[in-house]
């Protein structure tokens, strides 16, 4: 339960302490000092949108739906050359492999569907149940068990990427292979759409 406050808070004594650490602000500012303090933050402090610097890569974090830190550019914008917005299902997921399906409208992407091909992009953020952020290159950070230096390929499982390794790899007649990124790390992913797809 809340305690009611009925004016603002202030300091008392000389010693000009702060009132209350950044880090026990719900979705406020936090300053840590690197990637793991970062994704350390308790879910009861989270909150969608909240930022995070992180200190010892002096980038900027904001915290997208799904669980995602994705990083924000210096420079006084936020404004991503290398994504656009589109209407989506509502089945459609943070980490989505999609495919264009009609004028500005996109869908999980499917490599055993040629009508669920190729691959455009991966979505970042939903921003309404139907409305979706979908990065079409570079970084995306807030991955979890990739394998550095590795190629990723669009999987026969829905929305998915995928090892050569993996049970979703494409193996079948009228498979689509199509390369899509490269891990940089165990948690960034590095997006490289390859349009020059395979059939099998």
């Amino acid at each position: 339960m809340g305690i009611p406050i009925l004016s603002t808070l202030q300091r008392s004594g000389v010693g000009n302490y702060p009132l209350l650490d950044n880090g026990d602000v719900k979705g406020g500012w936090m300053t840590v000092p690197d990637a793991a303090a970062r994704d350390a933050v308790p879910e009861a402090i989270r909150e969608i949108g909240m930022h995070i610097y992180v200190v010892d890569e002096a980038k900027l974090y904001r915290l997208l739906l799904g669980g995602v830190w994705n990083e924000i550019p210096f420079g006084g914008s936020t404004v991503y050359t290398n994504r656009g917005i589109y209407n989506c299902p509502g089945t459609v997921n943070v980490r989505d492999v999609v495919y264009l399906t009609g004028d500005d409208a996109v869908d999980a992407a499917d490599a055993d569907d040629h009508t669920k091909q190729p691959v455009i992009g991966i979505v970042v953020q939903k921003l309404a149940a139907a409305i979706c952020e979908v990065q079409y290159s570079g970084e995306l950070t807030g991955w979890l068990g990739l394998v550095a230096g590795q190629t990723y390929f669009l999987s026969v499982i829905p929305g998915q990427l995928c090892l050569p390794t993996d049970p979703g790899y494409p193996s079948n007649h009228g498979d689509i292979v199509q390369k899509l990124a490269f891990a940089r790390s165990a948690t960034v992913l590095v997006v490289m759409i390859d349009r020059d797809f395979t059939i099998l």
